[in-house]
């Protein structure tokens, strides 16, 4: 942490004063956004309700001059979208640098971007060197209509000047070694589902062999034209451990219990650990009796490189932050 203010005692007369830290000039707020060319991207309607269109892939690059760190995600809708392409559409995030993903498929952008006044918090931030980039491939997933939809990031850049700061320096330097195995990471069903009227459903979330998921949160959404049965929750759900496969709750719960959305998300009290290469098991039930509904259960974290001794090395831990500062830098 960079402190905004420093106190100085003087060793004359034993007053303490504050003073404002001169850091603070070459270290600031900025947002990150995509070339104005693609921002909005527009994405013809899908060919079929099974096939995506995919868009031109959107870059995200960081400042020539400093060091960004990024730490939430904002988007909006175009005023004249269909709602049901808004419900449907979705991104898959790539860091360019360490070529992996932040996700194992392809989540819903309502999951991933929060709006202007709730931002979506990611629960460990990106730091991204002068010019290194993210990319962003968006898919429209609705033969309803085409998409238009913009975005940017929040982050804060440390400029040259600020890398004559001892303290700014040690804070880098701490940030590349933890950034090198921990990132954020998105992790949803491995693949789409539908569930028959007032059926149930086993699905799985599965943490690929090269990484520890460390589940901090859940969003959830559904799509359903049924008009019987609870269309305001639309699903219970049972939590199955992934690697005991005990239940994680003593009776179903129902939606609004266990899910939020990208700018509230629904905090775990503590968060989940899911071992490389096991599965967790959800049990999910329709509570519309009319007509299918298609869910999407998204469980924020963080990843954590399975081969790294993270947890042993001194001064890098991670951990479940408050619900009233998730991401912001202090």
């Amino acid at each position: 942490m960079i402190p905004r203010w420093l106190p100085y005692k003087d060793p004359k007369t034993g007053q303490t004063s504050l003073y404002l830290n001169d850091v603070v000039r070459y270290v600031k707020g900025c947002f990150l956004a995509p070339d104005i060319g693609v921002n909005p991207i527009v994405i013809a309607a899908a060919p079929s309700a099974t096939v995506p269109r995919f868009g031109t892939p959107v870059i995200w690059e960081s400042s020539q001059e400093a060091v960004s760190e990024l730490f939430s995600f904002m988007g909006l809708h175009g005023a004249a979208v269909n709602a049901d392409v808004q419900a449907r559409m979705s991104v898959t995030i790539t860091d360019t640098a360490f070529r992996r993903r932040l996700m194992n498929r392809d989540i819903l952008v309502n999951h991933v971007f929060g709006s202007n006044l709730q931002p979506f918090f990611m629960r460990e931030s990106i730091v991204l060197e002068g010019q290194q980039t993210l990319q962003f491939d968006f898919l429209n997933n609705s033969i309803a209509g085409a998409t238009s939809f913009e975005s940017c990031g929040e982050a804060r850049k440390f400029q040259s000047t600020a890398f004559t700061k001892k303290q700014v320096t040690t804070f880098i330097g701490e940030a590349r070694q933890r950034k090198s195995f921990l990132y954020p990471f998105w992790l949803t069903s491995d693949a789409p589902f539908s569930i028959p009227a007032g059926g149930v459903r086993d699905v799985f979330f599965t943490a690929t062999r090269d990484t520890m998921q460390v589940l901090m949160a859940t969003i959830a959404t559904f799509i359903s034209t049924g008009v019987a049965g609870d269309t305001v929750e639309g699903f219970s759900a049972q939590f199955f451990d992934a690697k005991t496969e005990r239940p994680l709750q003593n009776q179903p719960v129902v939606r609004s219990c266990c899910s939020g959305t990208a700018g509230s998300p629904y905090i775990l009290p503590t968060p989940l650990m899911m071992e490389p290469n096991t599965r967790m098991r959800v049990r999910f039930q329709n509570l519309i009796t009319d007509q299918p509904i298609e869910i999407f259960f998204t469980w924020v974290g963080v990843a954590v490189y399975a081969a790294s001794n993270i947890f042993e090395t001194p001064g890098i831990m991670v951990a479940n932050p408050e619900a009233y500062s998730l991401g912001v830098p202090q």
